[in-house]
């Protein structure tokens, strides 16, 4: 890190206009602890005794948008940047520049106007790709962070403000469209563009997330704010626009005017039922993390740790002994070797982040199943 982005965050932070101070919990104060409810000892009580129906034990339960949440308390970790969950599925190597010459950075990116950051090609069409614009903008941050050249704020603007341009605004939030025609897993449910994704919207929050830690623009904030408040629509049902759901059991939404708590999903692909892909809820878990780190602790706490519970309740429903997991719940996509090594990835992260021992058992029970296969493709090329 140079020593004027150093400089830089001291001053900002001296006139109070960088984020929060970095300290565990919610609004400055020490993160709750977990209950003693949840020991390893009564979870597998619990476990022994529950039927498909029965509700899980629960030290507290919160509501998002009004709907009541299973939700546990974490003592979240606050991660050094090197350790920072969203940069990617290989963790092999530090958070690096990948856009070393800032003078050509504008050339090497395509303006989002003139034919997007990303085009993507399915089948004869194409159109934007929002998880990967997010990323791209992640990617221009960091080259920032580390060369305090302004050149790479004035590219990720540029990007920020076409974004926002064919954004959709709903009851507060902003969704970014994929604006070509995708599938389901399995092929059995056609998307239609536009159409919107809790992965990418996990993406553009930890952009401007990192974007406001980095600026300290309240600009950024603004629109972080907007992005998180796409988790926060939480429904029950589908919708026009929908990114997370809540629901009683795995594979079935809730009937509307059920009114008991159930588990918060962030969903990759808006099908009913609904899919609960295990990686795509992980970039937009990411996404929660870094907007309760670097934006605001007091709102973030919740979702944040409602994901974390969901994902906890649900390792052994993604699981198959001896063989590689399971991509999704819906059973639509077996998975294969790489989205296997990348739950391995995302549990150990998960583990980091949220100081639960089960997720770091996750990730060795995961691992026994089946070797990790490291992947490493070109970070550009990440989907």
């Amino acid at each position: 890190m140079r020593d004027g982005y150093s400089t830089r965050r001291r001053l900002l932070r001296s006139l109070g206009v960088v984020g929060v101070p970095l300290t565990a919990g919610c609004s400055g104060e020490t993160g709750p602890t977990r209950e003693s409810e949840t020991t390893d000892e009564v979870r597998a009580e619990n476990e022994g005794n529950e039927t498909e129906h029965e509700e899980p034990e629960y030290p507290d339960r919160e509501e998002i948008n009004g709907i009541p949440v299973y939700r546990r308390r974490y003592e979240l970790a606050e991660l050094p940047i090197e350790e920072w969950p969203q940069y990617g599925e290989d963790r092999i190597l530090p958070p690096y520049c990948e856009y070393p010459d800032a003078a050509v950075v504008d050339e090497e990116i395509p303006d989002l106007r003139t034919n997007t950051v990303t085009l993507f090609d399915v089948e004869d069409d194409e159109g934007h790709h929002p998880l990967r614009t997010g990323r791209t903008m992640m990617r221009l941050v960091h080259c920032y962070r580390e060369s305090d050249d302004e050149r790479y704020l004035e590219k990720t603007e540029s990007i920020s403000e076409a974004m926002v341009e064919i954004a959709t605004e709903q009851d507060g939030a902003l969704y970014f469209p994929y604006t070509f025609d995708w599938r389901s897993p399995g092929g059995d449910q056609p998307l239609q563009a536009p159409w919107f994704s809790g992965m990418s919207q996990g993406a553009v929050l930890t952009a401007y997330a990192h974007l406001y830690e980095a600026t300290g623009d309240d600009h950024y904030r603004r629109l972080a704010d907007q992005v998180f408040r796409s988790f926060t629509n939480v429904r029950r049902t589908t919708g026009d626009i929908w990114t997370t759901v809540v629901t009683r059991t795995p594979t079935e939404f809730t009937d509307p005017g059920d009114d008991g708590p159930g588990h918060f999903w962030i969903e990759e692909y808006p099908t009913e039922p609904p899919n609960h892909v295990l990686n795509g809820f992980g970039v937009g878990l990411f996404g929660l993390y870094d907007y309760w780190l670097h934006v605001d602790r007091e709102a973030g706490y919740d979702p944040l740790c409602a994901a974390l519970t969901t994902v906890e309740d649900h390792i052994e429903a993604y699981r198959e002994p001896g063989e590689i997991s399971w991509y999704a719940l819906s059973r639509g996509f077996r998975g294969n070797a790489h989205y296997h090594s990348t739950h391995i990835n995302q549990f150990e992260l998960l583990a980091n982040l949220s100081g639960e021992e089960r997720f770091a058992e996750a990730a060795e029970t995961f691992r026994d199943d089946h070797p990790y296969e490291e992947y490493r493709p070109d970070r550009r090329d990440w989907a």
